[in-house]
């Protein structure tokens, strides 16, 4: 509910400003058989205003639902390599303390494909608060960011990203796609971000996965009962892209391209 009534005030103060991204933009693709997330992630564009004073200006705008919204000064590091940045958010419902979370916002990701408008929950259906479309980051788009973070080395260190496996999964068992559309924002992203370079298949993940990969797989309903199935199912949707395969469309029921 409280992400729903922030975005609402990003709708009413700069709705060409914003693309919804990662986690609760596949709430609301995908609904409750989706990955819950504590935060909500951006991506600015179309504006020369800093991020903190479109983000204070959303928060105080009163908009009869009686939800207001503290901005805190943006977090000292920056999220990624291109200057994202993280801001502490205080919500407050008739005038109490509700609920804090983070905002994370990014700035020149390459969207090849317009963005795709959702809608934001109805919870509030009952207090006739309708609710709000807003644009959010087209499937493709998706799939390209969370294969970089999957793929990315940080530091040396091993990945500790086994929600970026879940959401590919997640988002391939429930889509068609097309693989010339797929391929190309997953080269524009990879290029983009100018980290690594694109892998020649999709790595093995690291074997401490396996607890939280199990969890998330059965709270979210998929079909694999563990890292290693998981990890083969995600191999067979990516590593043909990878390889650059004579392909043309997923196929969800049948797990291949074609």
């Amino acid at each position: 509910m409280v992400f729903d009534r922030f975005l609402a005030r990003l709708n009413a103060t700069s709705p060409d400003a914003w693309v919804l991204k990662d986690g609760f933009a596949l709430q609301l693709h995908f609904g409750v058989r989706s990955r819950t997330t504590k935060d909500i992630d951006l991506l600015m564009r179309n504006s020369s205003s800093p991020a903190w004073d479109m983000l204070r200006q959303a928060g105080a705008t009163d908009l009869g639902d009686w939800f207001a919204f503290e901005i805190g000064r943006p977090q000292a590091e920056s999220l990624d390599d291109h200057g994202g940045q993280r801001f502490p958010v205080h919500s407050l419902l008739d005038s109490r303390t509700f609920e804090s979370f983070h905002v994370d916002v990014g700035t020149g990701d390459p969207i090849l494909e317009p963005p795709e408008v959702l809608n934001t929950t109805d919870i509030l259906a009952f207090a006739d608060i309708d609710p709000v479309p807003f644009p959010t980051y087209p499937l493709t788009q998706q799939i390209a960011e969370k294969l970089h973070a999957y793929t990315r080395k940080y530091e040396g260190t091993e990945s500790t990203r086994v929600r970026d496996l879940v959401d590919i999964l997640l988002i391939a068992v429930r889509s068609t796609f097309d693989a010339g559309k797929l391929s190309a924002a997953i080269h524009a992203t990879f290029e983009a971000r100018a980290t690594h370079t694109l892998p020649a298949q999709l790595p093995e993940p690291p074997s401490k996965w396996e607890p939280p990969f199990r969890r998330s797989a059965d709270e979210l309903g998929l079909p694999w009962n563990d890292l290693d199935e998981g990890a083969e199912a995600a191999r067979g949707f990516i590593d043909p892209l990878l390889r650059d395969d004579r392909i043309a469309q997923w196929d969800p029921e049948s797990w291949s391209w074609r």
